[in-house]
């Protein structure tokens, strides 16, 4: 199949993928992506022609590749997600961060609080009894009262010195809170947010991750052994992240973000 032939079977696929999302109603954003690869097709000729020495036609890797590795990374992991995540981990940390210090505070007045009601000629009807807080909070959860209510509060026979305080409970959360490793459970982010400033070299990790996400060869995905060449993503970062030509990347950008990966690792 010459390079053009396989740029037309590639191209017919992301027209049918338009159609079938306007059909649906579906991710417009994808259809996006699609549409701005059909424009700038020349440039991915050698994409494609890849994609057909080392997938084929014959079975359904090529798909899975241009619709989850690249229609997928091109609409869902841009730079601007990438800013964003970034953002949101940095104000995890610090939400972590005041938890932790505020769980001590509370935890502290907790017991002060106790020591006043059981010591001082002063008391206040509070709160007291892991499982009355559990079932204040719980008021307003029809799934708690009609399955776990009354099985909790048969526990409420026990003594309050086989319970923890609420001050320890408190302190609980606030030294999971301390320890708290921020991680992404979605392995594109993960790996689009690996260092400290937002650049291309993100979404170069996005494209690779997005192929390692769908690497379970005999299951209907790609072979462990494909790999895209660095010639080839560059291409797929300019034309799907639009950059000017004074801002294209080339083969060498790719190489330079790869080799330095694989050595952080």
């Amino acid at each position: 199949m010459s390079l053009n032939s396989a740029q037309r079977v590639c191209e017919e696929f992301l027209q049918e993928q338009i159609r079938r999302n306007e059909a649906e109603g579906i991710v417009p954003s994808e259809s996006k992506v699609a549409r701005n690869m059909l424009s700038r097709g020349l440039e991915l000729r050698p994409v494609y022609q890849e994609v057909e020495h080392s997938l084929g036609f014959g079975g359904i890797e090529w798909k899975i590749f241009l619709e989850f590795c690249v229609l997928a990374t091109g609409a869902h992991w841009t730079p601007e997600k990438s800013i964003a995540d970034r953002a949101a981990r940095k104000r995890l940390d610090k939400v972590n961060e005041a938890i932790a210090n505020l769980a001590d505070q509370f935890a502290e007045l907790l017991d002060e609080r106790d020591e006043i009601n059981n010591r001082g000629p002063f008391s206040s009807a509070t709160l007291y009894h892991p499982v009355e807080v559990i079932d204040r909070a719980s008021e307003r959860n029809g799934l708690y009262k009609s399955y776990l209510k009354e099985k909790l509060e048969s526990l409420c026979q026990f003594d309050l010195k086989y319970w923890p305080s609420l001050a320890e409970m408190a302190r609980a959360i606030g030294t999971d809170a301390e320890k708290a490793n921020v991680q992404s459970h979605d392995s594109r982010s993960a790996a689009m947010s690996q260092t400290s400033r937002p650049s291309e070299a993100d979404f170069v990790r996005a494209i690779e991750e997005g192929i390692a996400e769908n690497q379970h060869s005999g299951q209907g995905g790609l072979p462990a052994s494909f790999r895209l060449s660095d010639e080839s993503i560059a291409a797929l970062v300019n034309v799907l992240l639009n950059l000017p030509p004074e801002s294209a990347k080339d083969a060498k950008y790719v190489k330079n973000i790869r080799e330095r990966d694989r050595r952080r690792t």
